[in-house]
């Protein structure tokens, strides 16, 4: 009987008891990382958020900043009279969400969107509009304006003092900022520079607008490590939480640079509401190891599902952002900066391949719009940009580059002698491209052409040779077009 007994507890009491103790192992393991791992889990969601709110802020000013941009770009190469100016400046507020833009003549004086001339010698950051080389931005309760903006200073390059002022209502940025919806109504946003200066304060009652330096606001004897820690995170341009407290008021504030100047989006979220979230990302982890194992299977596949639409919706919106970034708004074609960029990179990829540069220039454009109106002007733009993809393939790049300057790029032509076959392909669409609802009017242009890489083996070269070619076109008589070999005019060809 006792060797029974012996039996029975060899072959089934020491191994229960050894997977019991392997089992409770595990479990001390699973409790101390779901433990650990919550609150992870918890920091990476509040900066994912952050984050979120903080591109929306970057994408509203870098869209003022680059339709400024691509107009002092136009500006810096061709006299506009003032009409057009006040047309340009126009344009700007209604594509993108400044409220007003100034041109600045130089020496103090500024033409407003309504073709009023003012005197802003005595603006607080006129230095910063006459000594700019690059972009800048100004917080300011602007005397100019007349309400507080954020203003986007975009200089004119090669022509000192000149600058686009484009003002951005603070109330419209308050109205990004608000994050009530995403948390709770106690939380908070706001906007500062490296240094913890308060720069924009979003809407909330809270101890933590109580001052003008968030830094100098929250640091004790006991967190000043904490907060110096936060301050170098920043500067290094990363991403970071930190718990502290102002009054008795428990925050834990999600700060995420922005990549304009030194700017911070910080949100306060309350030390509540964050608990909870690190509470509520774990369930009953003293309960059996199946329903552990079952909780974190589900766990796993719900973070990664959250994972992949998260990636998959900030890949779309970053793809809008880019093809937004990239587009001219009025024709839809691509912008200035984007044409010049994927030429180059074709060029970069393919040196041995052919290609062909088309410089469109629309003749008697400026005719046209102190005849017609620039509402028709536009539509003239509008409908050749709409029209002219369906005469090359979709993998051609075409773009917008100046008012009414366009460049066509036609890649992987087949052979040299295909070049003239293309070009005749655009002789015939201005043949019969024609403009209007009622009365039509035909628009003709001037075209220059140059062969890839016999012309120019960059894009400068090119473009030049092209350019020379656009000139030998206007001086035939304008409505042609003209290769810069002249191979359209040789024997055979």
């Amino acid at each position: 009987m006792k060797d029974e007994y012996l039996r029975i507890f060899k072959k089934f009491i020491i191994p229960t008891v050894i997977l019991c103790v392997a089992v409770g192992i595990v479990v001390m393991v699973f409790y101390v990382n779901v433990n650990v791992r919550r609150q992870d889990t918890t920091k990476d969601d509040l900066i994912f958020v952050t984050q979120a709110y903080a591109d929306r802020v970057q994408n509203e000013l870098e869209i003022i900043s680059a339709v400024s941009g691509a107009v002092c770009d136009f500006l810096s190469k061709e006299e506009v009279d003032d009409a057009e100016i006040k047309s340009i400046m126009n344009s700007i507020c209604e594509s993108t969400s400044a409220y007003e833009v100034l041109f600045h003549k130089g020496e103090g004086v500024a033409r407003t969107s309504l073709g009023k001339e003012i005197d802003i010698s005595g603006c607080h950051y006129y230095e910063r509009i006459v000594a700019g080389e690059d972009v800048s931005y100004i917080v300011a309760n602007d005397e100019i304006s007349g309400q507080e903006a954020i203003v986007v200073i975009v200089p004119v390059a090669g022509k000192p003092g000149q600058s686009l002022l484009a003002y951005y209502s603070i109330e419209n940025l308050k109205e990004t900022m608000n994050v009530s919806q995403e948390f709770n109504k106690k939380s908070f946003s706001l906007l500062m520079n490296a240094d913890g200066d308060y720069l924009v304060k979003g809407s909330g009652n809270t101890n933590y607008f109580n001052g003008d330096n968030l830094w100098e606001l929250v640091r004790t004897e006991e967190n000043k490590s904490s907060v110096a820690g936060a301050s170098m995170i920043i500067k290094n341009g990363n991403a970071g939480v930190l718990k502290t407290t102002v009054s008795g008021e428990e925050r834990s504030l999600v700060y995420c640079p922005l990549d304009i100047q030194d700017w911070v989006f910080v949100i306060g979220v309350s030390q509540k509401y964050v608990d909870e979230q690190e509470n509520g990302q774990w369930y009953d982890a003293r309960t059996m190891l199946l329903q552990l194992l079952a909780i974190a299977v589900v766990y796993i596949f719900v973070v990664g599902v959250i994972d992949i639409l998260g990636k998959k919706h900030e890949e779309e919106k970053n793809k809008l952002l880019h093809e937004k970034a990239d587009t001219d708004l009025l024709t839809g074609l691509n912008n200035k900066l984007a044409t010049e960029t994927k030429i180059k990179e074709f060029m970069q990829d393919n040196p041995n391949e052919l290609g062909m540069m088309f410089i469109i220039d629309l003749d008697d454009f400026k005719k046209i719009n102190d005849t017609r109106g620039h509402a028709f002007g536009d539509e003239v733009l509008r409908s050749f940009g709409n029209k002219i993809g369906t005469v090359f393939r979709v993998s051609d790049i075409i773009g917008r580059v100046g008012g009414d300057e366009f460049i066509i790029f036609l890649k992987h032509l087949k052979s040299d002698t295909n070049a003239v076959t293309e070009a005749k392909k655009l002789e015939n669409f201005f043949a019969g491209f024609m403009v209007g609802d009622y009365v039509k009017y035909s628009v003709c242009a001037s075209i220059g052409a140059a062969v890839y890489p016999e012309h120019g083996a960059d894009f400068e070269s090119l473009y030049k040779a092209a350019d020379k070619a656009l000139y030998k076109a206007k001086q035939r008589g304008k409505n042609q077009l003209a290769f810069f070999d002249d191979r359209d005019k040789e024997p055979g060809k």
